[in-house]
């Protein structure tokens, strides 16, 4: 499953996934900022496709993936859509219309912010 969270700043994003990850075993995703093209619609004529920016696995976490575009990400989640993914990078319509298009896929809309003082 991939849970992406929207929100206004402060919302509370990071800490509804912070929780997911923590409490629930899911695990983090994110998108570049630039990541509006698919890859190959991003690539120059005769170069390489971006890939995987990185992938962390340390000590008791088990990953952190980064990716250019939103096609990598969709074909790296797609293969493990029985894993657990959270994200909180839903740069414009293009990307959204990208993710809903997945049946593993669930939007969350968070509204307040989720801090207590």
């Amino acid at each position: 499953m991939l849970t992406a969270i929207c929100g206004g700043i402060c919302a509370g994003k990071h800490e509804v996934a912070k929780y997911l990850i923590q409490h629930h075993g899911f695990l983090e995703v994110h998108l570049s900022n630039t990541a509006t093209t698919s890859a190959t619609e991003g690539s120059a004529p005769g170069t390489q496709s971006p890939c995987l920016d990185q992938s962390t696995v340390s000590g008791d976490e088990k990953g952190k993936y980064s990716f250019a575009a939103i096609d990598l990400l969709l074909d790296f989640v797609t293969k493990r859509w029985q894993e657990r993914w959270v994200m909180t990078e839903i740069w414009n319509e293009s990307v959204l219309e990208r993710l809903v298009r997945r049946p593993f896929f669930l939007l969350v809309s968070i509204n307040a912010p989720a801090n207590q003082h």
